[in-house]
């Protein structure tokens, strides 16, 4: 065994030597000595060998020379043989006589004998004194064979008498029978002759089958070697896995770890209720403002002011609606969405103005642009405010205009003072970066209370998604799926399956109609329609959406019995939100505080906004500001944007709360942010993914201004990715590279400011790298300690590199050792490149000036191309377990049907017996009896009907007796073999299929957990037709609270959904939780997604997971990872 690990050490050696660069010739010289000690220790084992194999040689020469003696037993002595070969004879030499007749002879005088066939004749003597030595020999014949000499010492067979008296007999009966004799004897030579040679050929035809079972014997060896090889090989692999499984596990202890500390402050939260002197309130909300309330920040004194007469505070009235133009004078709405009267009602010039300036961003037409900016100057002229805002964004990012702060400022003033909105929304904005807090209050206040009348009052109050069209350096392909509104395939997707009758789709597509989410504009209409069908289904989530409706009168005229007929019933369903709204119904009465704290009770945040107006109004109960402040701190924390007002209010006013300007301006510029205006968001967004990026531009540079952190990195972003093709306009004509970059990085400043950590990272990487610009390692650095301000990981690497090389900073290696301690302590993330540039230090300050050294400082530039390589291997793996050739036993089951039905294949991959399992939606044919058995390896298939619907999934480790009656270990559906149409038991991973008159839709669910890898493949279909499915064996990377392990419990055999798991709101997307823009990933369904992007992980997880196919045959593959 010590031979076969030496040469699979030697093989690992060439094949490291093989893969060898510069920087491996070190490790190289380092492993030469020990491999030289070992190939010594081969050759002696080889020298070994070959004595050996000289020693058995003999040993056959002897036994054959013995077969001989025993076939020709007529054999006379040679007398003269002793003194031809003195040598063989040692021995004797004290004995010089004549009889000196050893039976000694060499091999060339026995192969002479032969030759001229002669006999061979041995003589000795008996003398016990005269012991033969055949040390020295070369062969020793003997009369008798070998087979009587036990030693040395007993060689002499025969004595010298009797062999007298042999030849004397001899003589004897020549002299009676000469010519007998002679004749007798020629026909013994013959016959030793013909003897010889046969015996020659058997034994060497006994040599050759030796030689090849010795050959087999190597073999042997080479086969166990090349076997030992491949076991350390795999051991490592293994090794590799379970550190990997580890580092796994590990972060998703981590992550349940940030959960449950968030479920411990909430907790927290709890308590302090009880305990007014101990009462602490963290909120969180778009960006990282944490607020701490505490007894100091009550104000004991003066919590009356009017508070409570205030219109504004009026959360109940019935204003009448008002359309946007009256609360955003000089709204662009008119050009994205004409009304005539509007237009005829405004300033006509200014309105073909800014027509116009969209119009040339679009096109890239700077000479319509100039045309534009005129006209929009002469309105200025003439006194139009919203010409007046529309010029100072023109001076303001330097448009056909020379750049000037103070310009811009004294447009936007007196266009402000004229009534426009955004310009007011600019000057707050600037005033805030400057601190002046005092002014910038002031304005938020006012374009807030704006907003809130939007939310309460509006037709079309708009709810802005902060869509962030890149990520890092790279477009967010994957939030902008989301935004397309209408026109998105996932949205079509949906509104397929709602039209099919599905109850969760009918209410998904009703909540985006509701509230314009997904780029969808708001029609209550819409919406009602959608809610109405869903209740019909049986979803009891849009009842509550309904009262709500006709409590608002939004899209139908105001009926609050019909409101209370809808939220009872919500109520009944378990819906406790609804109690709010009964609330609502009841508040002008004594009865609304019960219902709103019955909401409370169950967590909803409009609960306890309500119920917070009710006490600073005190409405049904005594007036308590306090108390209404602690209620309002409670629907902030949960994202209430009204609260926010409240307290912004409180804030300003010292009212319930101590007077604090900066807070007052950012919970006013929360509010402010959602008011009307916002809307230039969605419009952006929507000529982004048309691919009109000029206007796109336009629009995000205009909210930049505005404050708006999303449109400052959006619009920078565009400046940097698309260069030249972004239809930057600048002072005369379009942008130069140093205006474009001049105004990008004044946009990241402006993003970093407000929070946007990555802003300020993304400005030392251009000017790092050069990217747009020269490279200026001061003016890096400069950015990075910006973003290390804000607790950026990467920031503290990059300056510790710059301390290590001297770039930009001064060469400090301790320094540059803080700042790698400093980043691996603010994100665990870091460790790997940490320890790396750690180690890199130790070498550059105990090997400086060396190849090694050199060799370190060039691994950046080698990166990248290893990066890319990795990638492409991993790539190719990948495609290669998807878009395998069909198998043969599948291919047959295709071609046993017609082209024109569609089949479904189940084909098991596993390398154990699954038993599919099949739940047809209601109404549909039940297949197969609902269930079968597939042995490994083997396929099944079954002919669709049209328009069926229903689902897949696998049973695995099932036993079932004669009747079909049994237990599944996972999978399992009520314990019979056909499951006549019951679904499975959760875990199971599910394969759902929707056959359409013209498209089919199909996908793999994880929402009732993981037992098997299964994937969906179309076959002969037309359209996308892209894979689905799970092929990551998620049992291996299950975390501890999901695995469900055998009867043993030495293997996990199923991973449960973390709603199974733990039955919460959070994971089961149920109560508060209950819509999309509550329900989000959480740590566990992130794990899912990330080993399975092609499949659903969650309630709502992306519909993108959902594929799409026409006319096609289908192959549900269990196991389709493995490779057979």
């Amino acid at each position: 065994m010590d031979v076969y690990f030496f040469v699979m050490e030697i093989t690992s050696f060439l094949k490291l030597l093989s893969q060898t660069d510069g920087f491996g010739f070190g490790i190289f010289v380092i492993g030469c000595s020990s491999q030289f000690f070992n190939l010594v220790f081969l050759c002696c084992l080889l020298l070994l060998g070959l004595k050996f194999l000289s020693f058995k040689g003999t040993s056959l020469f002897l036994q054959y020379l013995e077969k001989i003696n025993r076939i020709s037993p007529n054999i006379e002595f040679f007398n003269s043989f002793n003194r031809e070969h003195k040598d063989c004879n040692n021995n004797n030499n004290n004995n010089n006589n004549n009889n000196n007749n050893n039976g000694f002879i060499s091999k060339s005088h026995l192969a002479d004998g032969l030759d001229q066939k002669k006999p061979i004749i041995l003589h000795w003597s008996s003398d016990s004194t005269n012991r033969l030595s055949w040390e020295n020999c070369d062969l020793l014949l003997l009369r008798d064979g070998l087979d009587h000499i036990q030693n040395r010492e007993n060689t002499v067979a025969l004595s010298e008498t009797e062999l007298d008296e042999k030849n004397h007999h001899g003589e004897e009966e020549e002299s009676e029978d000469e010519e007998e004799s002679q004749s007798q004897n020629d026909e013994d030579q013959l016959l030793d002759v013909i003897t010889l040679r046969t015996m020659v050929k058997r034994e060497r035809k006994r040599g050759d089958y030796m030689k090849k079972e010795l050959e087999k014997e190597r073999r042997a060896a080479e086969s166990a070697a090349e076997e030992a090889m491949a076991m350390l090989l795999k051991l490592r692999m293994e090794k590799s896995v379970v550190e990997m499984e580890t580092k796994q596990y590990k972060r998703v202890a981590e992550q349940k770890q940030v959960y449950d500390q968030e479920v411990i402050q909430s907790l927290q939260w709890m308590l302090m209720k009880l305990d007014d002197d101990e009462d602490k309130i963290q909120i969180v909300h778009a960006r990282p403002v944490v607020l701490v309330l505490s007894n100091d920040d009550l104000n004991s004194g003066g919590d009356d002011n009017g508070v409570g007469e205030s219109s504004d505070f009026d959360e109940f009235g019935e204003s009448e609606p008002k359309s946007e133009e009256e609360l955003d004078p000089g709204s662009w709405r008119s050009i994205f969405e004409p009304d005539d009267s509007t237009v005829q009602a405004a300033s006509p010039q200014y309105y073909s103005g800014l027509k116009k300036i969209l119009s040339a961003a679009s096109e890239g037409n700077f000479r319509l642009m100039e045309e534009a900016v005129d006209e929009i100057e002469a309105a200025s002229s003439a006194g139009d405010p919203h010409a007046q805002s529309i010029m100072g964004f023109v001076y303001g990012i330097g448009m056909m205009r020379e750049k000037s702060k103070s310009k811009s400022f004294l447009h936007h003033n007196f266009a402000a003072a004229g009534g426009n909105m955004q310009s007011k929304m600019a000057l707050a904005f600037t005033y805030l970066r400057q601190d002046m807090h005092d002014k910038a209050v002031q304005l938020y206040a006012e374009l807030a209370e704006t907003a809130v009348n939007s939310f309460l009052i509006s037709k079309d109050s708009p709810v802005v998604e902060p869509t962030r069209i890149h990520s890092g350096t790279e477009e967010n392909k994957g939030a902008l799926r989301k935004s397309r509104g209408e026109e998105d395939e996932d949205f079509q997707i949906l509104e397929y399956q709602a039209q099919k009758g599905n109850a969760n789709a009918m209410y998904k597509i009703g909540l985006f109609y509701y509230f314009g989410l997904r780029g969808l504009r708001r029609d209550h209409t819409k919406a009602l329609h959608w809610f109405l069908k869903a209740v019909d289904k049986g979803e009891p989530r849009s009842m509550e959406l309904l009262g709500e409706i006709y409590a608002r009168g939004a899209g139908v005229e105001r009926n609050y019995t019909k409101a209370l007929e809808w939220l009872t019933l919500a109520a009944k369903e378990g819906l406790y939100s609804a109690f709010n709204g009964i609330g609502y119904l009841y508040v002008k009465g004594y009865g609304a505080r019960e219902y709103f704290e019955k909401a409370v009770d169950n967590e909803d945040p409009s609960g306890h906004y309500n119920l917070g107006v009710l006490y600073l109004k005190g409405i049904g109960v005594n007036r308590d500001v306090r108390q209404a402040t602690k209620y309002f701190f409670v629907a902030a924390n949960a994202g209430q944007p009204k609260a926010f007002y409240q307290l912004a209010k409180m804030f300003h006013t010292g009212v319930g709360l101590k007077k604090n300007l900066e807070m007052a301006t950012s919970f006013y510029k929360l509010v402010a942010e959602r008011g009307p205006w916002s809307s230039l968001s969605r419009w952006a967004l929507e000529a982004y993914l048309k691919g009109d990026v000029g206007k796109a531009l336009i629009l995000y540079s205009r909210m930049a201004e505005m404050g708006y952190e999303v449109a400052q990195s959006n619009a920078a972003w565009i400046l940097d990715k698309y260069g030249e093709r972004s239809m930057c306009m600048g002072v005369s004509g379009f942008c130069t590279d140093k205006e474009r970059h001049e105004r990008a990085h004044s946009l990241w400043w402006r993003a970093s400011e407000q929070g946007n950590e990555h802003a300020a990272l993304l400005i030392g990487d251009a000017y790092y790298y050069g990217r747009g610009t020269e490279r200026d390692f001061v003016r890096a650095a400069e950015a990075y300690m910006h973003a290390k301000s804000q607790s950026n990981a990467q920031a503290m690497f990059n300056l510790g590199y710059m301390h290590e090389h001297g770039q930009g900073l001064p060469f400090d290696l301790h320094l540059a050792k803080r700042y790698y301690d400093e980043s691996l302590q603010s994100d665990a993330a870091a460790r790997l490149p940490v320890t790396l540039a750690l180690a890199s230090l130790w070498l550059r300050r105990n090997y400086a000036d060396t190849v090694l050294v050199r060799v370190v400082d060039s691994l950046p530039e080698v990166y990248p191309k290893v990066e890319t390589w990795i990638e492409n291997v991993v790539f190719e793996e990948v495609a290669a377990d998807v878009a395998q050739p069909l198998d043969a036993d599948v291919a047959q089951h295709l071609a046993a049907f017609p082209r024109a039905a569609s089949t479904v294949i189940f084909y098991n991959k596993c390398k154990h017996p699954v038993w599919p399992g099949i739940q047809p939606s209601a109404g549909q044919n039940l297949l197969a009896g609902g269930g079968f058995k597939l042995p490994a390896n083997k396929a099944h298939s079954l002919q669709l009907p049209p328009l069926w619907s229903g689902r897949f999934w696998g049973r695995h480790g099932c036993t079932f007796d004669r009747s079909g009656r049994g237990r599944c270990a996972t999978g399992d559906c009520g314990g019979s073999l056909s499951c006549n149409g019951a679904g499975g038991e959760p875990p199971a991973t599910l394969a759902e299929i929707t056959l359409g008159p013209e498209l089919d839709f199909y996908d793999v669910s994880l929402v009732d957990g993981y037992n098997l890898a299964m994937s969906i493949m179309p076959v002969k279909g037309s359209g996308q037709c892209s894979y689905a499915g799970c092929v990551s064996d998620l049992n291996q990377m299950c975390p501890v609270g999901l695995q469900v392990r055998s009867r043993n419990g030495k293997r996990v055999v199923a991973c449960k959904s973390a709603c199974s798991a733990f039955n919460s709101p959070q994971y089961c997307c149920t109560g508060l939780f209950g819509n999309p823009q509550s329900c989000k990933p959480t740590a566990y369904s992130k794990i899912f997604k990330v080993a399975c992007p092609k499949a659903y992980s969650y309630a709502y997880d992306d519909p993108t997971s959902i594929a799409t196919c026409s006319k096609a045959n289908y192959i549900v593959t269990f196991c389709p990872h493995h490779r057979h």
